[in-house]
């Protein structure tokens, strides 16, 4: 399964970047191969009209699930409509690894 971890940087250890929508970067782990790949937002900078092609750009990269502390109305609309679950994070200062470990678990 792969999912989708809003992120502020590469790095593992950092907290998890609190609007799925406007993070910086998105840690995609993959369980199936024990791997996670950091790839930056394409749509970081656009101010408006961008949730389509964000959540293309998620489902081309076969993302199953998706985790952040908040998501826009139609961001979240967009990827329960595309079968990729939304997870809100109520804990802002989980890291991105903590987040993985709690998939493993």
């Amino acid at each position: 399964m792969k999912r989708a971890i809003s992120a502020l940087n590469c790095q593992i250890d950092e907290i998890i970047a609190p609007l799925f929508y406007k993070c910086r970067m998105f840690c995609i782990h993959d369980s199936e191969l024990g791997r996670a790949n950091y790839y930056e937002n394409p749509y970081f900078k656009k101010s408006e009209g961008y949730e389509e092609d964000l959540v293309d750009w998620i489902v081309t990269h076969g993302v199953e699930e998706a985790y952040s502390m908040r998501f826009r109305p139609k961001v979240r609309a967009l990827l329960e409509a595309a079968n990729i679950k939304v997870v809100e994070l109520p804990d802002q200062d989980r890291s991105v690894e903590e987040v993985i470990e709690s998939f493993e678990s």
